[in-house]
């Protein structure tokens, strides 16, 4: 693989701003693109994947590519991000392609018995049609621009891009083509999780295909099973998930790729610390404005955290977390403490109205028309409501912020991206 002159980086989250394997990704590609002659992005082409997309003119030979997969019924868009024109995207339409997914399902079956009979089209059938696409995408485009002695290297990130690997293992040149599968979780430990059971101490008891089924997630543990076993490289990124899945797979991975930070951003620490006290006197406008009725707060003396995830209230921890605020709570109150600290759940649930805080007569736990959520109930259960006297105080923000959400724009400035 080191040999390698062409990498296809596959993700459902490529341009689709959903989870934490978009900052996975974007974090990193500046220095893969260093690494690689050619190296493309590949993600869905989608109503949230066009705000982050830029089309952009292609070569004769990507026309020609392009030309040979409409006549199968796949649409390839190709451009850059908004955020990054160094880095070459590939968008996929597949939607035309779908009267295949039951053939597809087929051979899957066939070939690594993974059982989809009774598979859902929005929860499995989609992303597999998705990433079976990619993989002919990324078949034909190589055809057009890669010579036949170069090597081409496939990295699929979690389920949903496994159909690339499938694909091309069942259809391409295998001396050609290599491919990299990354799980970043799986999905039966975050089942087991979320039903309240130990995953550390069922881990060697339980028998992992039987239970994927009494979880509802049979398919889905098939296919991360086979691809961890059918892929040249599988990696995944922590040890306690390794932990997991080398029980769970019957496969250790080949590869940790612990998730990190890079600081090539970084010039100087002066210049850190002159956009850390930019950023954080816009967020103490904001703040001035959500806690007006709480004239004793003093954001420029007030101590900020937050917590961000997928809306998985146990897998990711709000409940414990939520739990220790108030114990925080109650002994800054006891203690008489002049410390008051202002904790912001960033957790992307869906799309809301923004409400106007100015008009509210409550001292606000949301910035969003969101409802009931289970964060704002286990709140309010553990006492923690956003009453004057009280030391820890909680916001809810359910969607991302960009600066036109009606909060930021209302009462400060946009942060810069960088």
């Amino acid at each position: 693989m080191e040999n390698s002159n062409f990498l296809f980086e596959i993700s459902w989250e490529v341009c689709n701003k959903v989870g934490g394997i978009y900052t996975v990704i974007t974090s990193k590609e500046n220095v893969i693109n260093s690494k690689f002659e050619n190296y493309y992005q590949i993600g869905p082409y989608i109503e949230n994947s066009k705000h982050y997309f830029i089309d952009k003119p292609i070569s004769p030979q990507l026309k020609k590519a392009k030309a040979i997969l409409e006549k199968q019924g796949i649409t390839i868009h190709f451009g850059t991000s908004k955020y990054n024109d160094k880095i070459n995207v590939i968008l996929i339409d597949y939607e035309k392609y779908g009267h295949k997914i039951n053939e597809i399902k087929g051979q899957l079956w066939e070939n690594y018995q993974i059982d989809s009979l009774n598979s859902d089209w929005y929860d499995y059938d989609n992303p597999i049609l998705w990433s079976w696409c990619a993989g002919k995408a990324v078949e034909e485009i190589s055809n057009q621009i890669s010579n036949p002695d170069d090597k081409i290297l496939i990295h699929a990130h979690e389920w949903m891009s496994g159909g690339a690997i499938f694909y091309t293992n069942l259809n391409s040149n295998k001396n050609k083509f290599k491919t990299i599968f990354t799980t970043h979780a799986s999905i039966l430990g975050r089942s087991l999780s979320e039903n309240n059971i130990n995953v550390k101490d069922e881990l060697t008891t339980i028998d992992p295909n039987e239970f994927s089924y009494k979880m509802g997630v049979s398919t889905k543990h098939q296919t991360e099973k086979a691809l961890a076993n059918h892929s040249d490289c599988f990696t995944t990124v922590s040890d306690i998930t390794n932990d997991e899945v080398s029980f769970f797979y019957n496969k250790s991975a080949d590869m940790i790729l612990y998730n990190g930070f890079g600081n090539e951003k970084i010039k100087s620490l002066d210049l850190l610390n002159a956009k850390f006290y930019k950023s954080r006197k816009q967020t103490n406008k904001l703040l001035k404005n959500i806690f007006s009725k709480v004239p004793e707060i003093d954001p420029d003396k007030t101590k900020l955290f937050y917590t961000s995830g997928r809306n998985e209230f146990k897998n990711k921890g709000f409940d414990l977390y939520i739990k220790s605020l108030a114990k925080l709570n109650t002994q800054l109150i006891e203690e008489k403490s002049e410390i008051t600290l202002i904790n912001f759940f960033l957790v992307p649930i869906g799309e809301f109205e923004a409400l106007n805080l100015e008009k509210t007569d409550e001292i606000p736990m949301k910035t969003h028309n969101i409802g009931n959520h289970q964060i704002l109930d286990e709140l309010k259960k553990n006492g923690l409501q956003n009453c004057p006297g009280d030391k820890v105080f909680n916001i809810l923000v359910p969607k991302y912020l960009n600066g036109e959400d009606g909060i930021c724009l209302l009462y400060t400035s946009p942060s810069p991206r960088d």
